[in-house]
């Protein structure tokens, strides 16, 4: 309440002061609070496509001019901005992300267990506590991660999100 370490509000004396103004105006200190973004991929078996509110995260992208959206949980239907694709960088191979949709109203980046089991010949493993995302031809472990509050999140810390730049130049006959 009045901004001093040492006690809790509860035990505060300007706690039930009507008269006590903050020292700070509120507005200064809302403007030091850290403010977290969850920068995780959360894997989604009910998702029919990859999804972000970060552009940033597309290596490739384009506008999206369809008039389809997508509906979340609470019926509400979100408007597609952009269309693009992206890497998870195992230590193993890149995993392709095609298609992924980019909705800016979105609070969490979904990932397709479908589409990124399909499109990189992979399996998922979900087990209590961790979940592995093994190669299918070769049973390699390349992914892991534990599952928190019943959700199984990819991390940065568990892979890197890589852009690509793509350059052609025209060979001459000579070449």
């Amino acid at each position: 309440i009045c901004g001093r370490t040492g006690h809790t509000a509860i035990k505060c004396w300007h706690r039930m002061d009507e008269s006590y103004q903050e020292e700070q105006p509120y507005a200064a200190v809302a403007a030091t609070s850290s403010y977290k973004i969850d920068t995780n991929w959360y894997t989604d078996t009910g998702a029919t496509d990859h999804i972000t509110s970060d552009l940033d995260r597309l290596a490739l992208r384009e506008q999206y001019h369809g008039g389809e959206t997508v509906q979340v949980g609470n019926g509400a239907g979100l408007q597609i901005m952009h269309i693009g694709s992206c890497s998870l960088n195992t230590a193993t191979r890149p995993l392709d992300l095609h298609n992924v949709l980019h909705l800016p109203d979105i609070s969490k980046h979904l990932l397709s267990v479908h589409k990124l089991s399909r499109d990189n010949n992979v399996f998922f493993e979900f087990h209590p506590y961790h979940f592995l995302v093994k190669d299918q031809a070769t049973k390699q472990v390349l992914l892991e991660g534990k599952c928190e509050s019943g959700l199984y999140p990819i991390k940065p810390s568990d892979v890197e999100f890589f852009k690509q730049a793509l350059v052609s130049v025209k060979a001459s006959p000579d070449q």
